[in-house]
């Protein structure tokens, strides 16, 4: 199900890489309860919440607007169902937590604590140990210009942080002018996974509560590292570690080395997310299949072999049939290989040489479930017309505002948003037949005639999909 939350302004809406935005309460009366935490514009963080069947969600909540949305954050649950919040201060750039206590009605927030004042930082990444215990690790870059990896802890909720703001903690790394970490807090141990400099990923942990940090062990190094990586707690409380280069890689630690990266043949792969379904781990990520529209996909380990990577949403994919209709002549043509072909201009009815464009000429898209979005590329885009939206209630054709206006062809690209989300499809949209196929039919039909006709090239349900995170 797909439900749309909130319009964002913002880079990276979800926090950086490694950042858990979407978090479940585990225990009590509202088990099962689900909170996002995204930005809603660079510098203001809002949550929102659910409970299943995740349709109807809270009408997000400001928590801070004075947030660097490019310097990343990151948030927690405690076992209270707290929610922990880690970021950076928008003009002093200082490292802040902020609480969100749980309540019947939600989540309230707290006033932020600045855990570190002092130069530059970036990558707040936030754990909770079994003792409730925070763990909020960071980048700091100094001048001159280096970055170091700090973490530090709080075993009071977050109220204070060692010996205060001017306190840096623990410096778990220092150089190159690129890094970001990820702490994650075992049973028994902290660990962080850091990316730095272009060519390493590495791991250091320590015994929890207190101890020495081991000295750094290189997860990958070289040609086929890259900061596209995430880490995860496997049920034996050791990390394992995917990244994406050439590849898809993962790699597992058994508490004393980490074993053989295995290697996934899966390309051009962003946005990757490790989560473990017990033992197994799962990776999600999103591939670009054009500039601005993509796809999201995830496989898994079962009985020791990663699958090949599936859609996590086959309505996110090509249309079932597209037809062209030429009014003049009562004729259709199928243009289904057309709209799945990159071939400019080939996308037309063989009457008109044009997508539509006279009176009664309209456009068919169909899948075997309802969908809500249309990507449609022209090679001529078209002047002087207009064009109706509907879909089959089962008696006749309705009418639809698309939540993005109407369409007007006008313009060598279309995101044509009918409905905003899976929960606002209506309940009366049915299956049709159209030219003898059955499926749930759009229909875009010429109102007024074009004087320049358009003249497609490419159409299917795949919207402007960046980043994705699964829940933790």
């Amino acid at each position: 199900m797909h439900t749309r939350l909130a319009l964002t302004t913002a880079a990276q809406p979800l926090g950086g890489l490694q950042a858990a935005c979407l978090l479940e309460v585990k225990t009590g009366i509202r088990a099962g309860r689900r909170v996002a935490v995204f930005l809603s514009s660079p510098t203001t963080l809002n949550c929102s919440w659910s409970d299943g069947p995740y349709v109807n969600w809270s009408t997000p909540a400001a928590i801070w607007s004075s947030v660097d949305g490019d310097a990343g954050f990151s948030a927690a649950m405690d076992s209270d169902n707290n929610i922990h919040l880690a970021f950076i201060e928008q003009s002093s750039m200082n490292v802040m937590h902020v609480c969100l206590t749980f309540t019947e009605t939600g989540w309230q927030p707290g006033v932020p604590v600045t855990v570190f004042a002092g130069d530059i930082n970036s990558s707040p990444s936030v754990a909770i140990d079994l003792s409730d215990c925070l763990w909020l690790g960071w980048v700091r870059l100094t001048d001159p210009p280096v970055r170091h990896i700090h973490v530090k802890s709080s075993s009071d909720g977050g109220a204070t942080w060692g010996a205060g703001a001017g306190d840096s903690g623990e410096i778990i790394h220092s150089g190159g002018m690129l890094a970001t970490v990820k702490v994650l807090a075992g049973p028994s141990r902290l660990h962080a996974v850091y990316y730095y400099a272009s060519d390493y990923l590495c791991h250091r942990s320590r015994p929890l509560p207190s101890g020495s940090w081991t000295d750094a062990v290189t997860i990958v190094s070289g040609a086929e590292c890259s900061s596209t990586f995430d880490c995860a707690l496997r049920t034996d409380g050791n990390p394992s570690a995917a990244w994406a280069a050439a590849a898809l890689y993962y790699r597992e630690f058994d508490g004393a080395h980490w074993g053989p990266a295995v290697t996934i043949p899966e390309s051009g792969a962003t946005g990757i997310q490790l989560t473990m379904a017990g033992p197994e781990p799962i990776i999600t990520f999103v591939r670009s299949i054009d500039v601005g529209h993509a796809q999201p996909y995830s496989l898994r380990r079962q009985n020791g072999v990663f699958s090949e990577a599936a859609l996590l949403d086959a309505r996110v994919g090509e249309f079932d049939r597209v037809f062209c209709y030429h009014g003049a002549t009562a004729s259709f043509a199928d243009v289904t290989s057309a709209a799945r072909s990159v071939q400019s201009g080939d996308m037309v009815h063989p009457q008109s040489s044009a997508l539509l464009g006279g009176p009664g000429d309209a456009v068919f898209f169909a899948a075997g479930r309802p969908f809500r979005y249309v990507w449609l590329t022209l090679s001529t885009p078209g002047a002087g017309g207009t064009v109706s939206v509907s879909y089959w209630d089962g008696a006749s054709w309705r009418g639809v505002v698309p939540y993005g206006g109407p369409p007007a062809l006008d313009a060598s690209e279309l995101d044509l948003w009918v409905w905003p989300d899976y929960a606002s499809l209506p309940a009366d949209w049915q299956k049709s037949t159209v030219n003898g196929v059955a499926g749930f039919w759009i229909k875009v039909e010429v109102v007024s005639p074009y004087t320049t006709a358009p003249v497609g090239t490419r159409a299917n349900m795949v919207s402007g999909i960046e980043a994705m995170r699964a829940g933790r």
